[in-house]
């Protein structure tokens, strides 16, 4: 179900000013409320306490709860304190996040130059525990959320539908606000956390009576009072990862080594045209050839378990375990299997075998999955006798489903073995495949469907658990770039030896913190920024020489509008009070010192100039200044491609460890200004983020590299093909 009542057509800088007294109300209407329901919870929380503590079979655990129990009855009052310190603080960043101009911040020209601090694993779990919550509040709150977030994103002024983990009233900020408040206690963090799943469990159900208070409230303020919902069409499709191409006359070449070896196998243009299956069939080379039929149901029963199938004047055997060992098609070969074959089927077999040898052989699938994918040797075979656009067909589903399963077993974090979840979905359908005649497509085609389906479930779930890091490492990279901004801004003036230190320092140690924030909430053309910008430029032009009395009113004039922008400022950066006060005193001695460097040299030439003139003594020697040489400019950088800027998401990295092992992570998100790419593995239990200048260097180093994302049968069968073509070109001469 979606919202059908546009919040965004309502949406307007202005409105969110407009709406700013109504979200206050909000916010208060859910702090109050909350605070006394988390003190009315505390008698409940001690009883569950005391019944986990009698049920404890550990005496750590013991020992953890009679803790928890003795901080909470000394602390408890602090839960309350610090959740409403806490959630104000969410809710005040949620708030700026949607109303902040990002597209201004964002659009300066920083080549990608900010570095950020690695996460670490501990602000990566507390992140993952926060959303964990955050969705027992979403299941419990979910009705009266759907009608609250399009009424919060109109009075946002948001101009785009408001994602739910934006909503600065939301579960999100609320279940931030509560780990605070159970972080404020001096516990251990495993009490911390249990008792941080035991609260929200508790106030659930009265935060769900808090949303629909908050909604009635809304309603009455005339936001949005009536919201239809309609049914959202359409779903998310089904993802296949679409094959890498390689360019037309590559395949085209391995296709034309094929129908010759096929042409030659079968006696020249005759036997090409009965490998074509027509002379028409130009496409896919193969068509559908008649394979013999005794040779397909001697295969079946091999792969369905027979120990021994007679054929023709022999008997052949197949040890099924051998199979996700060994190579057993050289075994039919070896036994005379040939003798009962046409050269055409005898070349396809050889080829077949020849793959499967270089799967065992490639060092990059696991063992584990070569074993299964080996099972698969006679299905395969079958099939590529029946069909040979096997070997020229990309998008051929038993290729397809041993790419998909030798590139996520070769991507797999840690060891591969038949406990771990790939193994577990990968099994059953090679048995599937080993039980079934698998004389057509179809069989394959489904198992893939299903494989498909397994590792994009994967992949969401893995995106989602590194998705719990993006909007701290979102706003970080915000902070980073308005701070960016900012030095930039005082750069000049913190360089001018004439502007005395005390300002330069003051710049540098103070107003930069002032500048970075009105960056970061309004960007470089909002008003804030615009204000804190004019009043270092009035403050550095202050303390400068006042030549004449005309500049010297100025500065009276000024004054007060100066201070005043400075001590608002000063405030938004949280400056302590004795920098500030003895700041405030020297700029005092400053102006006097100004006004009184201006008065001791008046000169009506010079009285519009910062800087007077000094005439030498009549009569004396002069030599003429040398003119300054201007040093060359440094030369200009070679552009040149850079090969982050190609990253996308999904892409899969290896990187090398302190250890020496090496894991493959693959690329789930790219921050709006690329400075940071968070990575996380296959199975989402481990994420990590890298700067820029960081993946950058491990990229130089060798300890990150791309894994080669191209399929590998498409690789065997150009690899098996190309061998096959010296052969031929020396047959030929």
């Amino acid at each position: 179900m979606t919202d059908t009542t546009s919040a965004s057509a309502h949406a307007d800088p202005a409105g969110s000013r407009a709406y700013a007294g109504v979200l206050a109300e909000c916010r208060e209407l859910i702090r109050t409320r909350a605070c006394s329901a988390l003190a009315k919870l505390r008698a409940a929380l001690e009883e569950d306490i005391e019944a986990r503590k009698l049920g404890a079979l550990d005496p750590e655990e013991e020992k953890m709860l009679i803790e928890l129990q003795v901080q909470l009855r000394a602390q408890g009052d602090e839960l309350e304190r610090s959740f409403a310190s806490a959630f104000e603080h969410a809710f005040g960043a949620l708030s700026k996040k949607k109303a902040a101009s990002a597209s201004t911040l964002y659009g300066g020209n920083h080549n990608g130059n900010i570095e950020l601090s690695l996460v670490d694993d501990q602000e990566f779990s507390e992140a993952l525990t926060v959303k964990g919550q955050a969705n027992v509040l979403y299941g419990a709150c979910e009705s009266e959320l759907k009608d609250l977030l399009p009424r919060i994103a109109l009075m946002l002024g948001a101009s785009s539908e408001l994602e739910a983990s934006d909503n600065p009233a939301g579960p999100e900020a609320v279940s931030e606000a509560l780990k605070e408040a159970c972080w404020s206690l001096t516990c251990p963090r495993p009490a911390k956390e249990m008792l941080f799943e035991m609260i929200t469990r508790k106030l659930a159900p009265e935060l769900n009576t808090i949303y629909r208070d908050v909604n009635q409230h809304l309603i009455v303020r005339r936001v949005l009072p009536r919201i239809r919902h309609g049914v959202k069409r359409g779903g998310v499709e089904k993802r296949r990862t679409p094959p890498r191409q390689r360019p037309p006359e590559v395949e085209a070449d391995a296709a034309d080594v094929l129908k010759q070896l096929l042409a030659s196998g079968g006696g020249g243009a005759e036997g090409l045209a009965q490998a074509m299956g027509g002379a028409g069939a130009m496409g896919h080379f193969g068509g559908t050839p008649q394979a013999n039929p005794g040779v397909m149901q001697m295969l079946t029963r091999l792969q369905q378990g027979e120990s021994e199938v007679e054929f023709g004047d022999a008997t052949f055997s197949v040890d099924a375990t051998a199979a996700a060992t060994m190579n057993v098609l050289h075994g039919l070969l070896d036994a005379g299997i040939g003798k009962n074959l046409g050269p055409v089927d005898n070349i396809v077999i050889d080829v077949v075998a020849t793959l499967f040898d270089f799967i065992f052989d490639d060092a990059r699938v696991p063992e584990a999955m070569k074993g299964l994918i080996g099972r698969m040797q006679l299905p395969v075979l079958k099939l590529a006798l029946a069909d040979h656009s096997f070997f020229s067909n990309r998008n051929h589903p038993a290729r397809r489903l041993i790419n998909a399963m030798a590139q996520s077993s070769s991507t797999w974090d840690g060891e591969l073995n038949p406990d771990s979840s790939l193994y577990k979905a990968a099994e059953p359908l090679v048995l599937r495949i080993q039980n079934e005649a698998c004389e057509d497509t179809s069989v394959f085609a489904s198992c893939l469907d299903t494989f498909e389906a397994f590792l994009a479930e994967q992949e969401k779930l893995a995106d989602q658990k590194a998705a719990a890091l993006t909007s701290r490492l979102t706003a970080r990279e915000q902070l980073e770039i308005a701070r960016t901004v900012a030095e930039g801004a005082i750069a000049a003036h913190t360089a001018d030896q004439d502007i005395p230190e005390a300002v330069r320092n003051f710049l540098a140690e103070h107003w930069l913190g002032v500048l970075t924030e009105a960056a970061r909430s309004g960007g470089e053309d909002g008003g804030q920024w615009n204000e804190r910008v004019t009043t270092m430029d009035d403050l550095v032009w202050s303390v400068r020489p006042k030549q004449g009395a005309d500049e010297r009113q100025r500065l009276v004039k000024i004054l007060p509008k100066l201070l005043g922008g400075l001590k608002a400022g000063l405030e938004t950066a949280k400056v302590d009070t004795a920098p500030r006060e003895a700041f405030f005193a020297e700029l005092v001695k400053l102006h006097a010192v100004a006004v009184r460097a201006g008065m001791a040299t008046p000169s009506p030439a010079t009285s519009s100039s910062t800087t007077p003139s000094v005439n030498p003594p009549q009569g004396a020697n002069v030599e003429p200044a040398a003119k300054p040489v201007a040093a060359p400019p440094p030369p200009a950088p070679e552009p040149e491609a850079d090969e982050l800027d190609e990253l996308q998401r999904g892409t899969w990295i290896e990187l090398a460890l302190d250890n020496g092992e090496r894991r493959a992570v693959r690329l789930t998100w790219i921050s709006p200004a690329r400075t940071m790419y968070l990575f996380a593995n296959r199975q989402g239990q481990r994420a990590l983020a890298l700067t820029r200048a960081e993946l950058t260097r491990k990229f130089n180093s060798g300890e990150a590299l791309l894994v080669d994302d191209e399929p590998l049968m498409d690789r065997l069968v150009a690899d098996v093909l190309d061998d096959y073509k010296p052969a031929r070109e020396g047959a030929s001469r």
